[in-house]
């Protein structure tokens, strides 16, 4: 590479450094700002975990209301099933529809 050339790309590249240092400077964070910004998405993400944690509960509860509820069918149709004076002992019997699992 001859002279002039090797000078005008060291020129070209000291200029395109001085811009990158311009830009740099650009960029310097303010600290109240990211403070503002931390204490924002602290808040927010203690919401959120709340939030999710509601719903954790509320499912909990909801699965355990189905299983007594499913408890409590499957004793009623025993009962159903044993007993020598209900008429419809034989249809169940007979049928077997209602042993049916439910995926739940």
């Amino acid at each position: 590479m001859d002279k002039e050339t090797r000078e005008y790309l060291d020129r070209k590249f000291s200029g395109i450094d001085e811009k990158f240092v311009g830009i740099d400077l650009n960029f310097v964070p303010d600290d109240d700002k990211l403070e503002d910004i931390k204490r924002y998405f602290g808040v927010v993400s203690k919401g959120l975990r709340n939030e999710i944690r509601q719903v954790a509960e509320g499912h909990e509860v909801i699965r355990s209301e189905i299983k007594t509820f499913r408890n409590e069918v499957k004793e009623n149709l025993r009962r159903l099933e044993h007993s020598s004076s209900s008429p419809i002992r034989n249809w169940i019997r007979e049928s077997g529809a209602l042993r049916v699992k439910l995926p739940i």
